[in-house]
């Protein structure tokens, strides 16, 4: 009995950590996403990627010519 208890004392302490780990990998997808989100969300109301266009466009013209 005593060897059975002490075999499977520290399984559950792994398993905490796992989950642990589990959580705390999908908390910081879940942070990545929303940053990447409103980064995109940033540019597309500056309009950054317009203003990009718009040099590379000017900078095609001024080398053709």
């Amino acid at each position: 009995m005593l060897k059975h208890l002490t075999i499977d004392a520290p399984e559950p302490e792994i398993g905490v950590d796992y989950l642990l780990l589990i959580q705390l990998a999908i908390e910081t997808k879940i942070l990545e996403i929303f940053y990447v989100i409103v980064f995109c969300l940033a540019c597309m109301l500056n309009g950054i990627g317009a203003d990009r266009h718009a040099m590379d466009d000017s900078a095609q013209s001024s080398t053709q010519v």
